[in-house]
């Protein structure tokens, strides 16, 4: 059995990293809480709950209780987030989905993840460092490299051009589907797919 496929009478729980604030809300850095909120979105479910962390609300999708997230810290923060959802549904860390920026992947592309290292990434760090795990499941969406290699933080931070925008446009569509894919045929099926595609 693997994460996301052995424990489906527990919630999974689908968390998109990003910065709270007007300020961050366009930035590459932000996809992730893009992606979760276009989900939640195309599946009629709202953010209806709040806490210190987060603010999450949850459904039923084929069978499964889902429970979308988004966190109300900062990225580098966002690992307290998972703690509290993770206490709060006393759910194993495998049953997380987590949604994630990715300067190492081409501008548009998405990658799916069981488990691996933070690549770098502060919020997937965050999460490693916090639950004392990296078992759990990433989709990982690209925002490709700044053109300036020692400018990375202006990058993830600033917004997309126009450009990149449609394309970015794209790749949140293609994560929700992603995502459905993965509840209703397990997470193996869906990277094969997926993966594949991109």
């Amino acid at each position: 059995m693997h994460p996301t496929d052995q424990n489906t009478q527990s919630p999974l729980i689908i968390f998109g990293i990003g910065n709270p604030g007007e300020e961050y809300a366009k930035s590459r850095h932000n996809l992730g809480m893009m992606c979760v909120q276009n989900f939640a979105k195309s599946h009629l479910l709202k953010f209806t709950n709040s806490s210190k962390y987060t603010r999450y609300g949850k459904g039923i999708i084929c069978n499964q209780e889902i429970i979308v997230a988004r966190p109300k810290l900062f990225v580098n923060e966002c690992g307290t987030a998972i703690i509290y959802l993770q206490q709060k549904f006393l759910i194993p860390y495998s049953n997380f989905i987590i949604l994630v920026d990715d300067m190492d992947i081409p501008c548009g592309k998405i990658r799916i993840r069981t488990s691996g290292k933070s690549g770098g990434h502060n919020g997937i760090r965050s999460i490693i460092d916090k639950t004392g795990t990296d078992q759990f499941s990433r989709i990982r969406i690209g925002i490709g490299h700044p053109p300036e290699k020692n400018n990375s933080i202006n990058w993830v931070l600033g917004d997309p051009s126009s450009q990149e925008s449609l394309i970015l446009k794209d790749a949140i569509a293609t994560t929700t589907k992603a995502i459905t894919s993965i509840i209703k045929h397990g997470i193996k099926p869906s990277m094969d797919i997926f993966n594949q595609k991109n």
